[in-house]
């Protein structure tokens, strides 16, 4: 009988940590995403990559971003100009708390020039790295903010300051299930027979999922992500089943008469 308990509880220990996630499968980020994006008569090529190999993709982890824009058709010879990039990376969680806590983000645009932008044509791409802090004081103040309304006791949270989390802490307390790139480019256009130029924007929403996978401009993947693991989670399933597994090994050992060992 002691045989029997010691199993159940061994199995809830291992069940306890599995995580909460669903992977995604396909391309990752450290293998370079692209997509296409057509303003007018121009085609445009975003691309994205990880400057280093990661074997599992860590929130926590500092990392560089490489960003690209490429000019791949202009059948006018318009002028074209990048006159501002901007990106922002943020967690995706099952917890209202945290959803959407922004971890970093960059601007990047001209000073002290007068060209109003960056040139960019099939040349010359327009190229730039975000660097991304892992665990930022900002991430970390507004992480303490949703732990300061979340009920859950397993997010200890200090009356004074921030504490440091883990990869582990934002899985399975945060219920953490990816992340978001959404990166702008702010576009000067004009032909070359026009004094003036106008504007448009080429912006990439890109889901990181927690094993680095990426899918690009699809709105409705963390919605699909979300569904998937609502019914996963950590700290309750298993020990449910411990219990039913102790109820029904109690009374088929009341019926059969026998003592523990």
């Amino acid at each position: 009988m002691k045989k029997v308990y010691l199993s159940l509880i061994l199995l809830v220990v291992v069940l306890s940590n599995i995580s909460s996630a669903t992977a995604l499968t396909g391309t990752r980020l450290q293998d370079g995403v692209s997509d296409l994006h057509i303003k007018e008569d121009l085609t445009f090529e975003t691309h994205y990559q990880t400057s280093k190999d990661f074997i599992k993709w860590q929130i926590t982890n500092n990392k560089a971003i490489e960003i690209q824009l490429r000019l791949t058709s202009n059948p006018s010879n318009k002028i074209v100009l990048v006159t501002h990039m901007y990106a922002v990376i943020y967690i995706e969680s099952r917890q209202e708390w945290y959803d959407d806590i922004e971890q970093d983000y960059m601007d990047d645009f001209i000073e002290g020039s007068t060209q109003g932008g960056f040139f960019v044509n099939s040349s010359y791409p327009y190229q730039e790295t975000f660097s991304v802090k892992g665990l930022s004081d900002d991430f970390l103040t507004m992480l303490w903010y949703g732990a300061r309304r979340d009920s859950n006791p397993a997010v200890p949270c200090s009356d004074y300051s921030p504490r440091r989390v883990s990869e582990g802490d934002l899985i399975n307390n945060y219920h953490v299930v990816g992340q978001t790139l959404y990166i702008v480019f702010d576009i000067l256009v004009k032909l070359p027979t026009e004094e003036f130029y106008h504007k448009f924007a080429v912006s990439d929403n890109i889901y990181i999922d927690l094993n680095g996978t990426v899918l690009v401009n699809q709105a409705d993947i963390v919605d699909i992500v979300t569904e998937n693991t609502e019914q996963n989670i950590p700290g309750y399933e298993p020990w449910l089943f411990v219990g039913l597994c102790i109820i029904v090994v109690t009374i088929i050992h009341k019926k059969i008469g026998k003592s523990p060992d």
